[in-house]
């Protein structure tokens, strides 16, 4: 069913390029100062403004840390330091006194070093945990209480937590988990089991081999899992679509991505994706935009410099070929993933080491799924998709397939997004416009053509999605959002 001119409308036809290289549109890369020497960043909102902030561990003078304060811009507002050990290697962000500010917690070379947050980006010391020097650290209730632990990984090859009791520098004590094997052990934390309980993955350099130690401790025995050669970091996500979480690695001995897929009853190391150099870190996220989960590695090779190589999310489960997005420097630390911005596009940003920098990339995509379809029970999930280079007066389509037959259709339209429950879902869009009198064809689709008006600063974004409403109930199709150049 095609309408052509419809005023305001412009989304185009999302074609199979997105889940392919040409769907990554991404910002040159910016170079902040980063500190002498930064390792590792995370992100989080550390001053409660709404906007996403980083905090890096690096030498800033006296002081081994600092707070990167988002301006929602794609930049920084204000840098403040502080003293979280020597020797910071990691970092880990988790809200301890349940106040909305999340407490940071850094692996150093005289142990863990605990610091709350008193706002604005700054952190005062709270406790140190001596557990001798730390490799890497996280945030997870592990001893099923509702409180956060602190767990930690050596360099010397074995991995432990500490039970935190609020703010107490006496509630606090240390528990032995066990050896992780020689080398060096990262961390992650995920729901493995799907149990509701956070659960503790344990990568060890030397033996190639996965820990999970399930929570609450002992419940379960550790399970090892076989993955590649030499992990550098792991983290968990469900790759190839069948809602159970995979288990990935980044390794440096033969550097690549190692997927060890989820199976009845344990793992199977199905997958491995080369690298042209030694990966240190790797996250998980949308970077294309169209509503499927991306891989993100990043990697430093002495001839090719440092990069970030991302693994896009295919339709049908697993991934593509990785895409490189070259970082203009060397010696790429860790990532971090958040939207830097505030137009809800996931970004990234990297620390290199050697450059004694902080790269961030921001996300340019000007189309965007941002999900929330539903159907009734037994059937098929309608999907809205857009393209067009959203130039004045270019066209734009968009088109929405997999709805009910014959059915009527409401076009929701706005200039924000509300994310509020309405008619059994979730209406993403404000109702700043609803153009109603549409109709899907007999094979339930409705493709919609318009020119982009011209009159949308840069910047702007409208959002649009579709509902319906047939004798089995309502339903709507996910919403996409379209941001003007």
């Amino acid at each position: 069913m095609q309408r052509p001119g419809i005023p305001g409308l412009i989304v185009l036809l999302m074609s199979a390029s997105l889940h392919g290289q040409e769907g990554l549109h991404l910002f040159p890369p910016v170079a902040f100062p980063g500190g002498r020497a930064p390792r590792n960043v995370v992100a989080g909102d550390v001053n409660q403004d709404g906007v996403a902030d980083l905090v890096v561990a690096a030498t800033f003078g006296a002081d081994s840390a600092a707070a990167f304060l988002g301006d929602g811009k794609g930049g920084f507002s204000q840098v403040v330091a502080c003293s979280a050990g020597p020797g910071v290697t990691a970092l880990a962000l988790r809200d301890l006194t349940h106040d909305g500010l999340p407490e940071l917690a850094a692996a150093a070379a005289d142990g863990v070093h605990v610091l709350v947050n008193l706002g604005a980006g700054t952190f005062a010391p709270m406790l140190l945990l001596p557990v001798g020097p730390v490799s890497d650290v996280e945030f997870a209730d592990m001893n099923g209480d509702g409180q956060a632990d602190v767990v930690h990984g050596s360099a010397f090859g074995s991995y432990g937590g500490t039970f935190l009791d609020g703010l107490r520098p006496d509630g606090g004590f240390s528990v032995y988990f066990g050896p992780s094997g020689p080398g060096l052990a990262s961390l992650a934390v995920a729901d493995v089991d799907a149990d509701g309980d956070e659960d503790l993955l344990v990568s060890s350099h030397e033996n190639d081999l996965v820990r999970i130690v399930y929570a609450p401790l002992s419940s379960k025995p550790v399970a090892q899992v076989v993955v590649g050669d030499g992990p550098r970091a792991v983290l968990c996500a469900d790759v190839d679509g069948d809602d159970a979480l995979d288990i990935l690695t980044v390794d440096d001995e033969s550097p690549g991505l190692t997927v060890a897929h989820a199976q009845a009853g344990g793992y199977a190391l199905q997958e491995f994706f080369p690298l042209p150099a030694e990966p240190t870190d790797l996250e998980y996220g949308d970077l294309d935009g169209d509503g499927l989960e991306d891989v993100l590695t990043v990697a430093s090779g002495s001839v090719e410099g440092a990069a970030v190589w991302v693994f896009a999310g295919l339709p049908a489960g697993g991934l593509a070929a990785p895409v490189p997005v070259p970082l203009g420097g060397h010696g790429a630390g860790r990532m971090a993933t958040c939207d830097l911005n505030a137009d809800d596009r996931l970004d990234f940003a990297v620390s290199l080491e050697l450059e004694h920098a902080l790269v961030v990339v921001l996300n340019a995509a000007t189309w965007w799924n941002h999900g929330f379809g539903h159907a009734p029970a037994g059937q098929p999930v309608p999907s809205l998709v857009g393209s067009g280079t959203l130039q004045p007066e270019a066209e734009a389509t968009l088109s929405l397939t997999a709805a009910a037959p014959a059915t009527p259709v409401l076009l929701v339209m706005g200039l924000s997004r509300i994310f509020q429950p309405w008619q059994g879902g979730v209406l993403v869009p404000a109702p700043d416009l609803m153009l109603t009198g549409l109709a899907t064809d007999a094979f339930g689709t409705l493709n919609m053509v318009g020119r982009w008006p011209p009159m949308l600063p840069a910047g702007a974004q409208l959002t649009f999605q579709f509902w319906l409403d047939s004798p089995d109930g309502s339903a709507a199709s996910n919403a996409v959002s379209a941001k003007q150049p």
